[in-house]
Formats: structure tokens, C-alpha cells, sequence
């Protein structure tokens, strides 16, 4: 793990808390705040200022809703934003705070739209994923 700040799928984040894995804090940026599959995920803190509300599931064109979210992005501002997540990040034992959504596919998602934000900013963000099984098996033997 080399950034300090991460985005994944809700998914991902599972699969590697079911198998002892899971060397980030995760943090909800979602507009359904927790995953039903997952219910020991409530104990992660969230942040509104990421979720996408009042864009996601009405905005159905993929560029305008990436747009709509950057402008959000904008306005809130990079410095309150790396604030809200100082914050996290201090009251969770300073683990790398992993931002999760829902969707799968990273490509058109809102996390991938403020990664790019944060990362247009000189702030590296990295999609996080569990460790693959073979490299779990290694690190265990």
C-alpha cells in the first residue's frame, strides 16, 4: 500500500475484509449509504460531501453526470475536501481511507471522476483491491 488515499467498490472492500485484508479504512461516498450484504460496513464513517446526491439516478448520460459531479467537486473545493479527509483519517487510527461506492466498474463511476479531481491536484488517489489468493497463500506460507 503506497497512497494515502484509495477508491474501490463496496465489493472489493468485502472480499477483502471476509479474508483479514482489508489495510485501509473504508468510507462511504455512496448516495445508499451501506451495503445491505455487509452490515459490520455502518461501523465505517462516511462523507456526504462525495456522494453523488441529487446526480445519481437522475443524470442517465454518462459525460453529464461525470460533468455535473466535477462541478460539485469544484465547488466544495479542493482544501475542504483533503480537510474532510484529514479528519477521517486522523480518527481512524491514521489507516489510508478508501472512498467506496457501489459500482464495479471504476470507468464510470463518480469515485473515478474524483480520483481524477484529486489527482489533477497533485493528490494521489489508487484504485484499491484485495490482495490476489495466490499472493495471500505466499505471504501465509
Amino acid at each position: 500500500m503506497s497512497a494515502a488515499l484509495y477508491t474501490a467498490s463496496w465489493r472489493a472492500l468485502w472480499e477483502g475484509w471476509k479474508v483479514g485484508t482489508l489495510d485501509v479504512t473504508p468510507c462511504s461516498i455512496s448516495v445508499v449509504t451501506y451495503p445491505k450484504f455487509w452490515p459490520e460496513s455502518q461501523a465505517y464513517p462516511r462523507l456526504e460531501l462525495l456522494a453523488p446526491r441529487g446526480i445519481f439516478g437522475v443524470v442517465k448520460d454518462p459525460a453529464e453526470y461525470a460533468a455535473r459531479y466535477l462541478d460539485r467537486l469544484e465547488r466544495a473545493g479542493v482544501d475542504a475536501i483533503t480537510e474532510a479527509l484529514r479528519q477521517l483519517r486522523e480518527e481512524n487510527q491514521d489507516l489510508a481511507l478508501c472512498c467506496a461506492c457501489y459500482c464495479r466498474d471504476a470507468a464510470s463511476c463518480h469515485r473515478t471522476t474524483f480520483a481524477r479531481f484529486m489527482t489533477d491536484r497533485g493528490i494521489e488517489v489508487a484504485e484499491w483491491s484485495p490482495p490476489a489468493a495466490t499472493q495471500l497463500q505466499m505471504e501465509e506460507s
